[in-house]
């Protein structure tokens, strides 16, 4: 309803056209111009045809004679559009008068003596009785006044119903945009999800904003106070606010967030905020705080504020940490963060390699626990004693838990005596993390060690929905592998899994960290080391006809969107299938 009524707007300020003008009555459109001349023409009515009117001389130098001396301030340009349009009427295509005003005038010698009598036939050029030309003319006027006023509030009233609604989305936008926005626990949908309203939402909000002041614009310059109003301090604010938002939509397209992130996310935030001050003293400064408007702004600082708040106490809860950096290849490293906790996602902060202490990246956590250290000891146990834990997953090991294994070792004398390893875990955090490209993750590779500060943890949404799908289907690219182990390890039900990558070594890497259990054969569909995978033939094969199947996918653009593409075919087949796109995108 918003856009209809947005457009019907635009198209009425720009391209609605008619015999009178385009736009609005009493703003661009007058009814009555000259309200002189249609004064006189109601004086001088009559039932007639158009043919009458356009043809009898009696009557056309009777009008042009009461134009001639009722309108003698109005520019001979506007009564001859008016005679050649307006005198028969306003229908299109009507017919026209068989000569013009200016020489119909010529014609009438003598001037009229007589005036004209509406119950009798008009035979003679004629007079108006001057007290019907005054009564016709307050009528006429009136009328454009009463017209114009419901124009006037018309516009006001639009005007004004765009600022509120581009108010109230612009607190809705800033709630979208928070990682802690309290409605990613309520609808269970990702945080991706609401970027995209975010997106939506903000060009719907703009949209209203321009709206909002276009109209006032337009009022103030037909009302001849655009001057003095351009100088006020609340109209001075609200130009402000709605620059930057007019700013903020192109420079947070895809390619320019892609290409400058840092510079995107730095002036995203710092136009954003001024926008939003320039949004409360627009309205502190045109109604002093009297009418309500700034509890809108209110909403947007208090959505804003939760938001930074619960960043800062994840960030406090975990405090600065130590880092260390694995080179796993050419393209990934390993990023182990010990003794700390997490699940999902987590926000990593390296403020020694970039001076924007404020930027941070999401990474998704692949395991939450790390080998600690190898203790050996003499394999002497009492009666009863487990020695022989066996080394699966070692998620599931509890910390500072031994996992431990039992070998010959060959004494000084000849002799042999059984040895047992015990493998030590601890709590901890690891990455993998694609460094190819010339951002921040890049210089990681330069670092053995370095601080972080760790924003966590943010769940993931898409196990609960995922736990009772009779079949799984999951496809990563590169480190999209980190979002499938969740899965892996939650479901009970078929699942394969398919992996594409550049070279083999990630596989071997990942494979290693996670055991033996986790990437066990009946559930590995291809690993496929330097090629693409045939997705379109994975998926008609994997994805059967009985029963819901869940594709889930998590890698580079162009694999989700080729997944996406293909799972609509196979829906528009009758397949029962659903698609979630892990791959978070900002």
């Amino acid at each position: 309803m918003k856009v209809i009524l947005i457009i019907t707007i635009i198209a009425s300020l720009t391209a609605a056209t008619s015999l009178g003008g385009h736009g609005f009555i009493g703003y661009g459109i007058s009814i009555y111009d000259p309200i002189c001349a249609y004064a006189c023409r109601n004086v001088i009515s009559f039932m007639t045809s158009d043919d009458c009117y356009a043809t009898d001389d009696s009557f056309l130098r009777s009008f042009a004679y009461c134009i001639s001396t009722h309108c003698f301030d109005t520019p001979l340009s506007d009564l001859e559009h008016y005679w050649t349009n307006f005198l028969i009427g306003r229908k299109p295509g009507q017919t026209s008068p068989k000569e013009s005003y200016s020489i119909t005038l010529t014609h009438i010698d003598p001037p009229p003596a007589v005036v004209v009598n509406p119950t009798s036939m008009l035979s003679q050029t004629t007079l108006v009785a001057e007290e019907d030309y005054l009564s016709e003319y307050d009528h006429v006027f009136s009328f454009q006044q009463v017209e114009t006023r419901q124009t006037e509030f018309g516009i006001q009233c639009v005007a004004n119903h765009m600022g509120i609604l581009s108010f109230a989305n612009f607190a809705l936008l800033v709630l979208y945009a928070g990682r802690n926005n309290i409605l990613l626990s309520i609808t269970d949908w990702s945080y991706s999800t609401f970027l995209l309203l975010h997106r939506w939402v903000a060009i719907i909000c703009t949209l209203e904003a321009c709206m909002h002041a276009s109209i006032y614009l337009n009022a103030y310059i037909a009302f001849g106070t655009f001057a003095a109003e351009s100088k006020k301090t609340y109209w001075i604010w609200g130009i402000v606010a709605v620059s930057l938002m007019t700013i903020l939509l192109p420079t947070s397209s895809l390619p320019l967030r892609r290409k400058f992130y840092s510079l995107f996310l730095t002036s995203h935030f710092i136009f954003a905020l001024i926008a939003l001050i320039g949004c409360y003293f627009h309205v502190y400064h045109r109604y002093m705080n009297q009418r309500g408007y700034e509890t809108w702004v209110y909403i947007a600082l208090a959505f804003w504020a939760f938001d930074r708040f619960m960043r800062f106490v994840r960030l406090a809860r975990n405090g600065v940490r130590k880092a260390e950096v694995s080179i796993v290849d050419d393209d990934y490293i390993r990023l182990d963060i010990p003794n700390i906790t997490g699940q999902g996602h987590a926000y990593l902060h390296f403020p020694t390699l970039t001076w924007l202490a404020w930027e941070n990246h999401p990474f998704s956590v692949l395991g939450t626990m790390m080998a600690d250290e190898i203790q050996k000891a003499s394999s002497v146990a009492t009666a009863g004693e487990d020695t022989s834990m066996p080394s699966g997953d070692i998620e599931k090991a509890p910390a500072q838990r031994p996992i431990a294994s039992t070998t010959d070792a060959v004494d000084s004398d000849g002799s042999t005596s059984p040895q047992t390893t015990s493998q030590l875990f601890r709590p901890g955090l690891t990455f993998f993390i694609n460094t190819a490209g010339k951002g921040l993750t890049a210089a990681l590779r330069k670092k053995k060690t370095l601080p972080v500060l760790v924003e966590a943890s943010y769940a993931a949404t898409s196990l609960d929905e995922l736990r009772m799908v009779p079949n799984c289907i999951l496809i990563a690219g590169g480190v999209g592998i980190s979002a499938m182990v969740p899965i892996l390890r939650i479901r009970t039900g078929r699942m394969r899994l398919f992996w594409g990558m550049r070279n083999k070594s990630l596989a071997e890497a990942v494979t290693t960290f996670l055991g033996p259990d986790i990437l066990v054969p009946n559930i590995i569909g291809e690993i496929a080391a330097g090629r693409r995978l045939n997705l379109r033939a994975i998926l008609g094969r994997e994805v059967v006809g009985d029963g819901e199947t869940a594709v889930v996918v998590c890698g580079p653009n162009s694999m989700a969107d080729e997944t996406r593409a293909i799972v609509s075919e196979l829906g528009r087949k009758s397949r029962v299938v659903k698609l979630v796109d892990e791959a978070f995108s900002w």
